[in-house]
């Protein structure tokens, strides 16, 4: 199937001129340095959607220019989530460990934010590492993880969200409770339906029975967790599985991608089945391992399959792999080194963050820990090929967005929470 074009002539050579970004906001006073702000895009209304974990303490912004955070009042968090919809719509998804799971929408319409709303109560169960998804009409998921007081168990949690913001009751997503589970990762496609993806060992460093699984969610008029779950990387020799992902593209077709041992995975599942493919590698990592996975597929164009990008650290070295769906064979290119940390950069790099802009092109950025250096790159299709930036800022923590021309960063500093956003 062919992209649409006037998708693909979004992205422009402009793009490729992207080296020197200026800080438009800044949020001033202290900053936990280890605050992880999340940050999302929205070309067509110019909307820009941050949200912040300072001193465990939540802020939320949302405006066509990026400005003051405003905190939540008595809301507090150890992991955040952010995901925008084709509209310019956004959910915020934090979990407290002590306190459980909690959410508030962003209106673009009525430009603003929801009341908070309770996901989850932690109890006895502390509740850790949220993830969602909208897809591009409005619909997503909203995934987590609970311990429970059990040796090698938690249980892995979900709530839907409707095209109005209206969140679900909380279901359980069955994983066969055998082994404890890593955290959860979600995708949903344009009808609603939801994919998550989870890591499964007897510990978390279990380098003899590690497991990918995915269970599909079913919406409809009793929407629900089908109990058949698929073991994506049964037919692997066994490794210490690091990080998993999941994405879904325009059509409903969904890709998995997961780091095992020394090598790189994916999997992918046509839209409308519930069958998986056998693995593909991507990439064998020669003398160490990736880390931190990142995944992105385009799910803009209901028309055409999605390309998608995998991306992961090594060292210093940023690598990424792209999947073209009009390629032959598998679809997925070589594995690339797109770049390299500041050669200064001693603890090496903190997990990084990808998104592509909806007319398969991307941005990818990472950062370091000490001293903490900001880079990242732009693909761009119309070269073919990655341009990279390695040293644009000190900070770390860096979050990037993408949609059509337009790019965010944010990223945090001892000054402040920085971004900036560059508009076509």
């Amino acid at each position: 199937m062919t992209r649409s074009p006037r998708l693909r002539a979004i992205l422009t050579a402009p793009l490729l001129a992207l080296g020197v970004l200026t800080i438009l906001a800044s949020e001033s006073g202290p900053i936990n340095p280890a605050s992880s702000p999340r940050i999302a895009v929205h070309q067509a209304t110019g909307t820009t959607v941050l949200a912040l974990l300072r001193d465990a303490a939540i802020s939320l912004n949302a405006s066509d220019a990026i400005g003051p955070l405003a905190e939540l009042s008595g809301e507090t968090g150890d992991a955040l989530a952010l995901s925008m919809d084709g509209g310019g719509n956004a959910s915020a998804v934090w979990a407290d460990a002590s306190r459980g799971v909690f959410t508030a929408r962003f209106n673009r319409a009525a430009t603003a934010w929801s009341a908070v709303q309770t996901l989850a109560t932690a109890g006895p169960e502390p509740a850790y590492f949220p993830h969602a998804h909208l897809n591009a009409a409005g619909p997503g998921m909203a995934v987590w993880y609970q311990r429970t007081p059990e040796p090698n168990f938690g249980h892995l949690w979900s709530a839907p969200v409707t095209a109005d913001g209206t969140v679900g009751t909380p279901l359980e997503i069955p994983t066969g409770g055998t082994n404890m589970t890593g955290p959860p990762k979600v995708a949903v496609d344009p009808a609603g339906n939801a994919v998550t993806v989870w890591r499964e060992g007897v510990d978390w460093g279990d380098v003899t029975t590690p497991q990918v699984w995915a269970a599909e969610y079913r919406a409809g008029l009793i929407p629900a967790w089908t109990t058949a779950m698929t073991h994506l990387n049964a037919s692997l020799p066994a490794a210490q599985v690091f990080d998993v992902a999941v994405g879904a593209d325009g059509a409903g077709n969904m890709v998995a991608a997961w780091s095992q041992g020394t090598e790189v995975y994916a999997a992918h599942r046509p839209a409308g089945s519930s069958m998986w493919g056998a693995p593909w590698l991507l990439h064998t990592v020669a003398g160490g391992r990736a880390f931190g996975l990142q995944l992105a597929v385009d799910d803009i164009d209901p028309a055409a399959e999605g390309s998608a990008f995998v991306g992961w650290m090594v060292g210093r070295a940023a690598w990424a792999v792209r999947y073209d769906p009009m390629a032959a064979l598998s679809g997925w290119e070589a594995a690339i080194h797109v770049s390299d940390l500041d050669m200064n950069s001693q603890d090496g790099p903190v997990p990084p963050s990808l998104d592509t802009n909806g007319a398969g092109g991307a941005v990818f950025a990472w950062s370091s820990q000490d001293p903490a250096t900001i880079g990242y790159a732009i693909y761009n299709p119309a070269t073919p090929g990655w341009t990279a930036f390695p040293q644009f800022d000190y900070g770390r923590n860096v979050s990037a967005s993408m949609d059509g021309a337009m790019l965010g960063l944010a990223w945090s500093k001892n000054s402040g929470a920085h971004t900036t956003r560059v508009t076509p």
